[in-house]
């Protein structure tokens, strides 16, 4: 266990290192371990019960970082951790005192090779109302995918598949990609998922394709076509919903539970911050499957000031 001030974990730097996956993976940059923050909270607990089974599938590490604000928290901070068993091919442990817990998060990744950060989130946030503001933060301040399980909903821990969840605007290849690249690692086949639009013709919601069922196959061929031509398995389907996307995609989950959802984030133009999409919230906040976010094309603005709130909001 090894306790540093201001995101200094170099000692932990190679622990996922000598991590062995389970099969050869086709993906351009393997995962070796998951790093899961944890601040005391009951909700920040939640990634464990995800990460977990997902390190076993990768036959990966787990990295369970805790983030305080005062030395003297250290020690309760340390015994807390001590606790912490997760099943995985390799567990380690360290707490870094810090005010930035987003930054701390960050700086902990960089030094652990193949790492991704796993967080239990709240799914709710006051200044934006989608999910914790460390969580918002993390993805705000980097390009890499964020994977979050909300402590509201039991997680389903035998889930099959990679859910790509798209809209048809200019993300979508890359969520198709990021799916593509995790069903690779994780020995399973991705599914591009939509939601037409209503019987009367309205979308249904702003995350949505918004075209006839038809028309909305035609547009996940389209989108699946680069990874099947790559020689990748890929599914696509399209649901309808009289409600919207966020009931449709919750209720697929529900019958067919994923072993993980991707879905998109994006920077909202005058907003000094990313959020989620009304839908993304929405799977983040109710999926039973773990949800991987990632990070808008479109980053033109500054980060958010650092947050002030525990590691796993």
């Amino acid at each position: 266990m090894v306790t540093r001030r201001d995101g200094e974990v170099t000692t932990v730097a190679n622990t996922f290192s000598g991590a062995e996956l389970m099969e050869p993976s086709t993906a351009s940059a393997p995962v070796h371990g998951l790093l899961v923050p944890l601040d005391g909270s009951a909700f920040a607990r939640a990634a464990l019960a995800v990460a977990g089974p997902l390190a076993g599938r990768l036959g990966a590490g787990i990295h369970v970082l805790g983030v305080v604000g005062h030395d003297e928290d250290v020690g309760g901070c340390e015994a807390e951790l001590a606790a912490v068993d997760p099943p995985a091919a390799h567990v380690s442990r360290s707490v870094v005192v810090s005010d930035d817990p987003a930054g701390a998060i960050l700086h902990a990744r960089e030094r652990l090779p193949g790492a991704v950060v796993c967080m239990g989130t709240h799914g709710r946030d006051r200044s934006c109302g989608q999910v914790g503001a460390v969580a918002r933060e993390v993805l705000a301040r980097s390009t890499d995918p964020l994977m979050l399980a909300c402590s509201l909903v039991d997680p389903v821990p035998d889930g099959e598949g990679v859910m790509a969840c798209v809209d048809g605007g200019p993300a979508s290849a890359s969520i198709v990609a990021v799916a593509v690249e995790w069903a690779d690692r994780l020995g399973d086949v991705a599914t591009v998922v939509t939601v037409a639009a209503r019987p009367d013709g309205r979308a249904g919601g702003a995350d949505a394709i918004g075209l006839a069922p038809a028309q909305a196959e035609a547009a996940l061929d389209d989108l699946a076509g680069p990874a099947r031509r790559r020689g990748h398995r890929l599914r696509t389907l399209v649901l309808n919903d009289p409600v919207g996307p966020s009931c449709g995609l919750h209720r697929h989950l529900c019958r067919q539970p994923a072993r993980l959802v991707v879905a998109g984030a994006r920077t909202h133009a005058g907003l000094a911050r990313l959020v989620l999409g009304s839908v993304a919230g929405d799977l983040v906040r109710h999926s039973p499957s773990p949800v991987l976010v990632v990070p808008g094309a479109g980053r033109g603005t500054a980060p958010a000031p650092p947050a002030t709130g525990g590691a796993g909001s």
